[in-house]
């Protein structure tokens, strides 16, 4: 019984992984259908090289915001530390994404985008898990009514 805690927190994160993938492309889909700021960048008149100075820093602080449901889940894993998780998650989400494409790579040249694409795929869950140890997780409790001084 004491292995299968661990055992089962660890499927669980990779789960968590492999839905957060799964979420995070339909969500950046969405979004990208629906909110066209390219569109909106070239109707401005920015041009390519600008283009991407503007769409890189967006699109990894939109990815970083919608991991954070992902890190609240798996910081409540329990009793491996927060690390093991997040490795445990990232990696289930990056063979979930890169193993149907196998061949795909021998073709492709590495450049700095596609070294981008990963670090975009790798670094948001681990920042957002960062950002909650930093901010807290706290409920907000604004609305419990404070008690009077020297009520008993």
């Amino acid at each position: 019984m004491g292995t299968l805690r661990p055992l089962a927190s660890i499927i669980l994160a990779a789960a968590i992984g492999i839905v957060h993938g799964v979420a995070l492309a339909l969500a950046l889909a969405f979004l990208s259908s629906k909110f066209s700021v390219v569109g909106w960048l070239y109707s401005l008149g920015v041009s390519n090289p600008a283009l991407w100075l503007i769409l890189l820093p967006i699109d990894f602080t939109l990815q970083t915001a919608l991991s954070l449901p992902a890190a609240v889940l798996l910081r409540l894993l329990r009793p491996l530390p927060y690390a093991w998780y997040v490795i445990v998650a990232l990696l289930a989400l990056l063979a979930s994404i890169h193993i149907p494409a196998v061949n795909v790579p021998a073709e492709i040249p590495i450049s700095w985008y596609s070294l981008w694409a990963v670090a975009s795929q790798v670094v948001p869950l681990p920042l957002a898990g960062w950002l909650i140890a930093r901010f807290g997780m706290t409920p907000n409790n604004s609305f419990k009514p404070n008690p009077l001084r020297g009520s008993a």
